[in-house]
């Protein structure tokens, strides 16, 4: 008796956790070495007469030490796919995800761990984090930090609590290169939405200021390239405040003198007007 499958079955079919299938490469691994093992031609192979080895080697020992191998890597191979989610109708991505994704981009420089901000702007800035997280319900969101680079904290997701996980151990100590890079941030925030085709993607960059005009028209000409909005919370004071080093001294510049950062708010309210953004100081009140 001949079996139809129906070719829109075929069409459809796929997998809704793909990245799940990569766990098969060690069973794949674990295949052909067991292969390997079953074909060596051992050195008693060559010495006795073929007709006489069933008599004189037992195998049998072999095959069920084998046995219990198969199983587990027959286990091992419907987990997976199991885990990859095979589904034979095509279910497009929710609306709201693509719509609501959000790139998180938190600075951390040295000038993040100026004290206007009780006890530093950094501690301030993750508790804010930790308050937005906890309000993103639907919709995905990712995590960027930079200081002298920029680097990608967690991709676009709808699991808020691994990344909440993560905002405890940022810190500027934790930055390989120290400096203030904000354009390397938004091009890797903007890579995220492109790869996920965010039909209404938001930037939200956290931060202290930028270094003037020139860094605002570059940020400025990058968002204006895409449809995304950028979003501009300010941390610090105008005041500002001097930064104390792990020995007690603070932190001076090249020439010796105390550096005290302040918040250059009207630069970043300037990006955020010619950007078509928002841009608000940072509160905890607000969300």
């Amino acid at each position: 008796m001949e079996i139809l499958i129906p070719t829109a079955l075929l069409e459809n079919f796929h997998f809704l956790r793909p990245i799940w299938l990569f766990a098969l490469i060690p069973a794949l691994i674990f295949v052909i070495a067991l292969w390997r093992v079953n074909t060596v031609v051992t050195a008693w192979d060559k010495a006795i007469d073929k007709s006489l080895l069933p008599f004189l080697l037992d195998r049998s020992k072999n095959a069920s030490q084998r046995t219990p191998l198969l199983l587990l890597l027959t286990a091992w191979t419907l987990s997976v796919v199991a885990m990859a989610g095979p589904v034979w109708e095509q279910l497009p991505q929710p609306v709201q995800k693509r719509e609501d994704a959000m790139v998180i981009v938190l600075d951390l420089s040295l000038s993040m761990f100026a004290p206007d901000h009780q006890p530093t702007r950094v501690d301030l800035a993750k508790r804010k984090l930790r308050d937005i997280l906890a309000l993103r319900e639907e919709g995905q969101t990712a995590l960027v930090v930079y200081a002298g680079d920029a680097h990608t904290v967690t991709p676009l997701t709808d699991d808020v609590v691994t990344i909440e996980s993560l905002v405890p151990s940022l810190s500027p100590n934790i930055m390989p290169l120290f400096g203030s890079n904000p354009v390397a941030a938004i091009d890797i925030a903007i890579g995220l939405l492109d790869d996920v085709e965010a039909t209404r993607g938001r930037i939200l960059l956290m931060t202290d200021g930028i270094n003037g005009f020139s860094e605002e028209q570059l940020l400025a000409n990058t968002i204006q390239e895409t449809d995304y909005e950028l979003l501009i919370m300010g941390i610090g004071t105008e005041e500002g405040a001097p930064i104390r080093t792990s020995d007690g001294s603070f932190l001076t510049d090249e020439t010796g003198a105390i550096v005290t950062p302040t918040l250059n708010r009207p630069v970043l309210q300037s990006l955020a007007n010619r950007t078509g953004g928002r841009y608000h100081d940072i509160q905890l009140a607000d969300s």
